[in-house]
């Protein structure tokens, strides 16, 4: 059962970041589009946070499950976000009311990058306090 609980947030969070592409593929507005876009570079500071945290709650619902690209080892849950957020961004080409943008998607491999730092920080810090 704890298996599955640590899965939740991310499964929250992602059906949130779903809600919000629909309503954006559909055109439709919601609170927290119009707040992104009240405050300036909101949109792109969003591309960054949404990818970002749904990289950290991946990270850690998958512990340490890692996948080899090339001659580097990445988390897991990062590879399924980053394959997500590309393939997410190009289908805005099919859709008339959004526009493809290079720069949301630098934003999304920022937001991406920091966290999935942030995520190999957090398991640092929480094996050397398990150490103690």
């Amino acid at each position: 059962m704890q298996r599955t609980v640590k899965f939740i947030p991310v499964i929250l969070f992602a059906a949130f970041l779903l809600w919000i592409i629909t309503d954006a593929d559909g055109g439709r507005k919601n609170i927290f589009v119009n707040f992104a876009h009240s405050i300036p570079n909101g949109d792109k500071i969003g591309h960054v946070f949404i990818y970002g945290l749904l990289t950290l709650l991946a990270n850690l619902a998958l512990s340490r499950h890692r996948v080899s690209l090339w001659t580097k080892s990445i988390p897991l849950g990062t590879t399924i976000v980053l394959i997500f957020a590309i393939v997410e961004e190009f289908t805005q080409l099919f859709f008339v009311a959004r526009t493809f943008d290079w720069i949301d998607m630098a934003c999304d491999i920022v937001g991406i990058g920091v966290f999935t730092i942030v995520s190999e920080l957090s398991y640092t810090k929480a094996e050397e306090c398990a150490e103690k």
